[in-house]
């Protein structure tokens, strides 16, 4: 992931000010996307400079090495065409300096002093590390969590910082024996891109954004607009629940149903298909259309360019659950049958129990497929 330029630091350390946790969050995590924090020397041998602000001794680090030169001049400590030797420290290497620095009086760290002056104590700075570098978010999910393994969902309950699950009935599994972890309506940036984050896979995260960061070379393009990334934990930041969602608790799921184009099904078939977008219809609407023929002609799928042909020997349809606070709907034609709208700013991830169901010309409906989760993808119904 491309580390953030000075100028960007300051931008976020000015809203920062605000007080709000998204804006602290996002400068923090800026600062420990840093590979190095940089220091001015002190003493011999050349130790991190440390100075007093407001009474207190602060390690002073800058985010930048010419920031650190900069400064030194700004002190006197060398002149404008002077080279200055600085000091490059990784920030985990802070971390494992934090206790042998308050043993020498040390009471936190400042970065850019005479610049934009933020700071943290160093009893806070671990603390923070783990937050914004940790792989799930504190607040709980709308819905709760969820996970698959070997094709079967449960709900599940976090415990600690998320490496362990607890299943129903108690037990108790790490997270990396999960096939997929998920919480369909959390939000993460990635650059400048803000996501929906759909899954966690190891140690990877699982995104959906519709406005690609273009420095960011992993994004997919997915469907109308859509665009898909699985990036190591590390480089996401994780930033809480979708404002854009309903918050409801979680209850019984509502079961959808998409007809699919030839291609789609081809697609479903062949493993390709992840993600839902389109006109879909409450399954109890349509429960009684069993036909390709009644299915055609009731929802109106006859228009100029449409793939499907009135006496099709089959038809496909995708049979789908949508849970409370999970997605929202939006309703496009309330008669004769209401049809709603996955998309177009997201389309929704394939939902674990998804089933690909064939209708015949004579009434028959056979499962072909189950879709089983990331981990395992589409499989053959028995």
């Amino acid at each position: 992931m491309t580390e953030p330029r000075p100028e960007q630091l300051d931008q976020l350390a000015h809203a920062a000010r605000s007080g709000t946790m998204e804006a602290n969050n996002a400068l923090w995590s800026a600062v420990f996307q840093l590979s190095r924090w940089w220091c001015l020397p002190d003493g011999d041998p050349p130790r991190p400079r440390v100075g007093v602000l407001d009474g207190r001794p602060f390690l002073l680090a800058f985010t930048s090495g010419e920031r650190a030169r900069q400064q030194a001049i700004a002190w006197g400590l060398a002149g404008p065409e002077d080279s200055v030797n600085v000091i490059a420290l990784t920030p985990q290497g802070v971390l494992s300096m934090v206790d042998s620095l308050r043993g020498n009086g040390v009471f936190g760290v400042a970065f850019d002093h005479g610049i934009t002056g933020f700071f943290a104590p160093l009893e806070n700075l671990l603390p923070i590390y783990e937050h914004v570098h940790g792989l799930l978010p504190d607040e709980q999910p709308v819905g709760g969590w969820y996970a698959t393994a070997q094709g079967q969902e449960f709900r599940v309950e976090l415990l600690g910082s998320g490496e362990t699950v607890e299943l129903p009935g108690g037990e108790q599994r790490p997270s990396a024996t999960l096939d997929e972890l998920y919480a369909v309506n959390l939000t993460a940036t990635l650059g400048t891109a803000q996501c929906a984050l759909l899954a966690t896979i190891g140690d990877r995260l699982r995104l959906l954004c519709s406005e690609p960061d273009p420095t960011v070379a992993a994004w997919q393009p997915v469907e109308r607009g859509i665009y898909e990334a699985v990036l190591p934990a590390a480089d996401v930041q994780v930033v809480g629940l979708r404002a854009d969602l309903p918050l409801t608790p979680a209850g019984p799921p509502l079961i959808l149903q998409k007809v699919l184009t030839p291609a789609q099904t081809r697609a479903c078939f062949d493993g390709r298909l992840r993600h839902i977008a389109g006109y879909v219809t409450r399954l109890d609407d349509v429960l009684h259309l069993r036909t390709p023929n009644e299915v055609i002609q009731q929802l109106v799928l006859r228009y100029p360019g449409s793939p499907f042909a009135a006496d099709a020997e089959s038809i496909a349809v995708l049979r789908f659950p949508l849970r409370d606070g999970t997605w929202r709907l939006a309703n496009t034609d309330p008669a004769p049958i209401p049809q709603y709208f996955i998309g177009p700013a997201h389309v929704m991830p394939m939902p674990v129990g998804a089933e690909l169901q064939i209708l015949g010309r004579d009434g028959n409906q056979q499962v072909a497929m189950r879709y089983a989760g990331l981990g395992t993808g589409w499989r053959q119904a028995t």
